[in-house]
């Protein structure tokens, strides 16, 4: 399990309280992040993002503990644009704890450290950060090409280019809206299939053009994840290429190895960029959507992250949908696990009605979701209880509360005897 402990970062000045997990947030399975514009939502992901993958090039061996330790933080935080947010002026103690499989990595009191672990369980990981802007992909034509950009934007828009080659030559199923999606490579042209419909993705909705690349480019990753794709179709960077061709001629070049350890050593280098599970960081992916839209949505990307052990979906949102939806798929296991004690031959009725609520993938074991809500004066509260499951005194629960009452108030300053 991954885990970070922020405090005094951007908007983030408390964090989570130390008597909960010593003021950790864990990443396990789903983690939802919930809260204000402005609560920390976004730099509690990016952190997770970045040190996701510091680990990550530390295991392959891109720098030593020793030379990362010597690097500057606040550098290694401008690609996701939020290293002015250390020290600030105010509260200038920022302090970033991230606790890994392989590596720990502290930053504190302006110093980088790093602590080597055991982690025979690591599982080496494809990172996609998936922005909020990511609807300029399908909204303008070359977007890439815009200067000027987030940098992480960049990178998504280079695996969603990726990602529509691999459905030119089959049609895509998308979760909203009984739609397909069609991709014409010659013309690099993307189009939504409705029922008596074709439209280009570039004069569709706007729910549309921020779905599709989060969707094609989830599937695309996952299936990659899963060597389900051929070498032409790998989401490796040049950078990575090239690192591994480097890696295999210095094994080649040695006298002193066995035929047995060459191999050895050929297989461990190939491994190290053999991605082994998915870390897939959403921010708002209920942009511009229906709220049943965004029900499928969520069951499509469970589909996506459920398929490997170590797999991970981080959520940043705006809307309580997320939170009564990911809640009904913990709520699906349970019902799943007492179907399964049923006898053989009377699962099959309730079967199929759990399916037609729940899809079966995307029912989740309760130590598998994570709800956290940040909060403008920069607390982070834990909102899962001990079953894991959301409680009736939750915050956001407590905020739908206030809302009925607000309108039951209304409804009494109705004069007695008219109609409501």
């Amino acid at each position: 399990m991954a885990k970070i402990r922020v405090k005094n970062v951007g908007p983030i000045r408390y964090g989570l309280p130390d008597h909960i997990n010593n003021g950790f947030i864990e990443f396990e399975g789903v983690t939802l992040l919930v809260g204000n514009q402005g609560s920390g939502k976004s730099t509690l992901a990016k952190l997770f993002s970045t040190m996701s993958w510091l680990e990550k090039a530390l295991v392959r061996g891109e720098f030593t503990p020793q030379a990362l330790e010597r690097r500057s933080f606040k550098k290694l935080l401008e690609y996701q644009n939020i290293h002015n947010y250390l020290d600030q002026e105010g509260h200038p103690h920022s302090e970033v704890f991230y606790q890994g499989v392989a590596y720990h990595i502290q930053y504190r009191e302006k110093k980088l450290t790093v602590e080597k672990k055991a982690h025979l369980s690591y599982a080496f990981p494809k990172i996609m950060y998936t922005p909020a802007e990511r609807n300029l992909g399908s909204s303008l034509k070359r977007a890439s090409s815009i200067r000027g950009l987030p940098a992480p934007l960049y990178t998504f828009l280079d695996e969603y280019e990726a990602a529509k080659t691999l459905f030119q030559q089959k049609s895509l199923e998308l979760p909203v809206a009984q739609t397909q999606f069609e991709h014409q490579a010659l013309n690099n042209t993307s189009f939504i299939v409705g029922q008596d419909y074709k439209i280009n993705l570039l004069e569709a909705s706007s729910g549309f053009q921020s779905m599709v690349p989060l969707f094609i480019t989830t599937r695309y990753l996952s299936e990659y994840v899963d060597q389900t794709l051929d070498a032409s179709q790998s989401p490796l960077s040049i950078s990575d290429k090239k690192m591994i061709e480097q890696e295999l001629q210095a094994i080649a070049q040695r006298a002193d190895l066995s035929d047995e350890q060459r191999t050895a050593l050929e297989q461990q280098a190939q491994a190290l960029l053999s991605y082994k599970c998915l870390i897939n960081i959403v921010e708002e992916p209920e942009q511009n959507l229906y709220p049943s839209s965004q029900r499928q949505l969520l069951f499509e990307l469970l589909r996506d992250v459920q398929k490997r052990p170590s797999d991970r979906l981080v959520i940043t949102t705006h809307s309580l949908y997320w939170v009564s939806y990911l809640t009904q798929c913990l709520q699906a296991y349970e019902v799943q696990q007492a179907i399964d004690q049923l006898p053989h031959e009377t699962r099959q009725t309730p079967q199929e009605q759990l399916n037609q609520i729940i899809p079966p993938y995307a029912a989740l074991p309760p130590d598998h979701l994570r709800f956290y809500q940040l909060d403008v004066e920069g607390h982070i509260t834990l909102l899962t209880s001990e079953e894991h499951l959301p409680p009736d005194d939750h915050p956001l629960n407590l905020a739908v509360e206030a809302s009925n009452e607000s309108f039951i108030a209304l409804l009494e300053l109705l004069p007695h005897g008219e109609p409501s």
